[in-house]
């Protein structure tokens, strides 16, 4: 795909293995997954959250927010939600922006 040689990956970044998304594996459809394990894990509803915070750049639409339309996947409104896009740092930088809330 990159034009590298066979094991290059593993040899200069030590990646085992690579796995590809489906066409139907979008990443409102990856978040929405890590959403439902990570309530369900904390035993807790989407009603219970005070903010989503969506981290990263691969957005379906500019506007309205990834987050905005997470939200309106589970039928919740009146929460406050916001995208972060800072390429590979997006999650770094919204734990940070979390903790600061």
């Amino acid at each position: 795909l990159c034009n590298l040689q066979e094991g290059t990956t593993n040899k200069v970044h030590g990646i085992i293995k690579k796995h590809w998304a489906s066409e139907k594996e979008t990443t409102m459809y990856m978040a929405k997954k890590a959403i439902d394990i990570a309530l369900n894990d904390a035993n807790i509803e989407m009603q219970d959250i005070d903010c989503v915070i969506n981290a990263g750049c691969l957005v379906p639409q500019i506007i309205p927010s990834t987050a905005s339309l997470l939200l309106s996947d589970y039928q919740v409104s009146g929460k406050d939600c916001f995208d972060i896009d800072c390429t590979c740092i997006s999650f770094l930088k919204a734990l940070e922006i979390a903790v600061y809330m």
